[in-house]
């Protein structure tokens, strides 16, 4: 069973249920969606957070709602940029990985800005924390 109870919203939930072969229920499912003539970023995160150096990568994913230019800047505690990258962000989920042996990463607790421009010069900008150990 799929329902779409937003159907015709710009943001929404589709919620997803399937019975395993003799009707056994299993776990619903949820696609949360975002539509928009604007570039827009939604769920911003950072994997493992908290991050202990040197276990594995440390990977940024993050969904657009356009295909854009995105930049990173990662602030430490004293408010200075420790480190920047650029890459082309696609429509739908992104995910970007900062290999576990960069420089910059030290423990301390950091701020990173996310900001995205579209091919219509369209701004969309999100911020969200990092710990690392």
């Amino acid at each position: 069973e799929v329902r779409i109870p937003n159907l015709g919203e710009r943001n929404g939930e589709i919620l997803i249920s399937v019975n395993y072969l003799e009707k056994q229920p299993m776990n619903d499912a949820y696609i949360s969606f975002s539509i928009s003539e604007k570039v827009v970023i939604n769920d911003f995160f950072f994997y493992p957070n908290p991050y202990v150096i040197g276990e594995e990568d440390l990977k940024m994913g993050f969904s657009l709602t356009q295909p854009a230019d995105v930049t990173f800047y990662l602030f430490n505690h004293l408010g200075l940029m420790v480190w920047s990258e650029e890459v082309q962000g696609s429509l739908g989920y992104n995910m970007v990985t900062i290999d576990k042996y960069s420089d910059f990463l030290s423990s301390g607790m950091y701020v990173c800005k996310m900001k995205a421009v579209d091919s219509d010069d369209n701004t969309s900008i999100t911020v969200t924390r990092l710990a690392i150990y």
